[in-house]
């Protein structure tokens, strides 16, 4: 189901279907001390009904420039966005799993159907949450934006 890259050692990664309508995906992200470690993770199929134990991420896509990479189920390679990447990176726990939602990642965004009904449960993803992570990049203006509306509330 996936193809191999000779070049890496590791196949690119292919999505499974998800089960129902009222399930989506989350991200079980794996912990590292090091903050330069390479991402890794696996997906697990959450039933908004009955499991919604996730943290939902909000951030801006940015570049629509796949560069990055996560490798899931230790075998095969997800491209992401940098900022993803920098996301995921900011809010892995040093030594747990964390379980994330974020878009990009969690919905199939090769496959059109998915991507339709899934955005109709947006409202519901984030609802359901157990949080929500808010990423504005790791600039120095993202850090003044924060700071301005930790002031206001």
């Amino acid at each position: 189901m996936a193809t191999f890259n000779h070049e890496r050692g590791l196949t690119t990664f292919r999505y499974e279907p998800l089960p129902e309508d009222y399930h989506t995906r989350a991200l079980e992200l794996y912990p590292a001390l090091d903050t330069n470690a390479p991402l890794h993770g696996t997906f697990r199929y959450v039933d908004l009904n009955v499991d919604p134990f996730y943290d939902a991420v909000s951030y801006a896509w940015g570049e629509p420039n796949f560069t990055e990479e996560i490798t899931m189920n230790g075998d095969s390679r997800l491209y992401i966005t940098q900022n993803l990447r920098d996301a995921l990176i900011r809010f892995r726990h040093p030594v747990e799993k964390r379980s994330i939602w974020a878009d990009a990642i969690c919905i199939n965004q090769n496959d059109n159907n998915e991507k339709r009904w899934q955005l109709e449960l947006m409202a519901e993803i984030f609802r359901c949450a157990s949080s929500v992570l808010v990423w504005l990049g790791g600039d120095s203006k993202a850090e003044t934006h924060l700071h301005k509306v930790a002031l206001l509330s």
